[in-house]
Formats: structure tokens, sequence, C-alpha cells
């Protein structure tokens, strides 16, 4: 899921007016979702391509705490700073991703024994979240 943050003290957003100049944050890599969000939001005026991109959603929850624009991340990395209250979900809108990852690993064991242990603790996680 994509959820939009906003500093919980700071001022509101308006997306048809374009977010009145406020800048977007996010991952590099993301003017995507930033695009898959706003046109869940109905928003035809925003451009995503405006303003600052990070490259972590961890970078762009700090400078949208620190009051410098709006955040979008996955829900699943936004709940802390979310649940703190340090930022809060301007709207009531989160837009699901299709979106995965793989883990490469050699199958013969033999590697760096941090390695095999980060595997096993990762696959069970995964497993876990199915």
């Amino acid at each position: 899921m994509l959820v939009g943050l906003l500093i919980s003290n700071g001022p509101g957003v308006d997306l048809g007016s374009g977010c009145q100049g406020r800048g977007f944050g996010g991952r590099a890599t993301d003017q995507e979702g930033w695009g898959v969000w706003l046109k869940a939001a109905g928003a035809k005026t925003v451009d995503p391509g405006r303003g600052l991109q990070l490259d972590t959603s961890l970078a762009a929850f700090e400078m949208a705490i620190n009051g410098a624009g709006v955040a979008l991340g996955r829900k699943s990395l936004s709940g802390t700073v979310e649940s703190s209250g340090r930022l809060v979900a301007p709207f009531d809108l989160e837009v699901p991703i299709d979106e995965a990852f793989h883990l490469i690993a050699p199958i013969a064991p033999g590697g760096h024994p941090d390695a095999e242990i980060f595997v096993e603790w990762i696959t069970s996680v995964a497993d876990k979240g199915r």
C-alpha cells in the first residue's frame, strides 16, 4: 500500500491547487509511485516529477518530518512514524501496489555464515507473511 504522509503539525495540503507549492519527497524511483497515487486521488494538476526526489523512503519521511514537503511511502515502512504522531496521512487514501522483491542466494552451502543466517531469517519472515 502506498500512503501519503505529512508532518502532523504542518499546514494542510490541497491537491486541487497543486499542493500549494509544497514539494514531493520520495524515492528517486518513486516518481511512478507518485503518479499512481495522484491518479487514484484524482489530482490532475499535480506534476509527480516536480520537486525533490530522494533515494530512500526513510529520507523522505525525515524531510517531511522537518516540514520540507509530503512523503509517499509504503504502509509497511511508514507505520512507525505514523503511529508515533510525527507524520500523519492527510488523505484517507491507500493505494495497493503490484511489486515484488527477489532474494538471490547460492543453493550450495559454504557462503559467508552471516549471509546464510540472513537468508534463513528473511525466508522465515516472508513465509509468515503469506
